[in-house]
């Protein structure tokens, strides 16, 4: 819990302070989470930017807490802050620490191996999550440092659902093998969100942005990518 609010919210409050006392004249983007929303019921799907916040993890208070430190820099000291509510971001070259991408390297080893088939441990893979490739959010990223509103969050998002199961099959496919999944404990994090679908219709109508890439092209990039190393 330490080490959340250490990366994330004490650092956004460093950087905000700084601006503030050297009277910078600059726009700040501050990169918030989906996480923040919590668990919520499936009618209040999809998750609009002005509906209650209830986190439930350490790092979803810590990035609400960032978000509240922007409401106050913005309404108290008149700084130029936009704030995002960013789903998962997926792509080429992301991190193996992240979960689609430690999927993808444990199925290309079965390949790498020459079997047809292999087994992989896995957290919980029925949650759904919304992802949303990182170029479709770099290009959302881009509008709102220009034509963004300050003091207003927008959801970075696809707007789509999808199981962690069925981004295993899509992977397992591409990558020409058949893999089983087996469910280590240790892997299934404490108050994990069931279900996290967001939607982008406030940045759509203020800057007319949406995604582009669907998953299974961000899925063969990420592939073609992993290959050429």
């Amino acid at each position: 819990p330490e080490e959340c609010f250490v990366n994330n919210t004490n650092i956004f409050l460093n950087l905000t302070s700084a601006v503030k006392d050297m009277k910078l004249n600059c726009r700040i983007l501050s990169i918030g989470s989906s996480e923040e929303y919590g668990n919520v019921d499936k009618s209040m799907l999809p998750l609009r930017e002005d509906m209650s916040l209830t986190p439930v993890s350490p790092y979803a208070v810590a990035r609400v807490s960032q978000e509240m430190l922007s409401r106050v820099f913005v309404d108290s000291y008149k700084q130029n802050i936009i704030l995002t509510r960013s789903f998962n971001h997926i792509g080429p070259w992301q991190d193996d620490r992240f979960v689609v991408p430690s999927f993808l390297k444990r199925i290309m080893d079965i390949k790498a191996s020459g079997a047809k088939s292999g087994t992989i441990e896995t957290g919980d893979t029925t949650i759904i999550r919304d992802f949303v490739d990182v170029r479709d959010v770099v290009k959302a990223y881009y509008l709102l440092l220009t034509k963004g509103t300050p003091g207003e969050i927008y959801n970075i998002c696809s707007g789509r659902g999808i199981a962690l199961s069925d981004i295993i099959v899509e992977m397992a496919d591409l990558v020409g093998v058949e893999v089983k999944t087996k469910v280590n404990p240790e892997f299934v994090r404490p108050n994990d969100n069931r279900v996290i679908i967001g939607s982008y219709e406030k940045i759509n109508k203020e800057l007319g942005w949406e995604p582009v890439m669907d998953l299974r092209t961000t899925l063969s990039d990420m592939l073609k990518e992993r290959e050429s190393r």
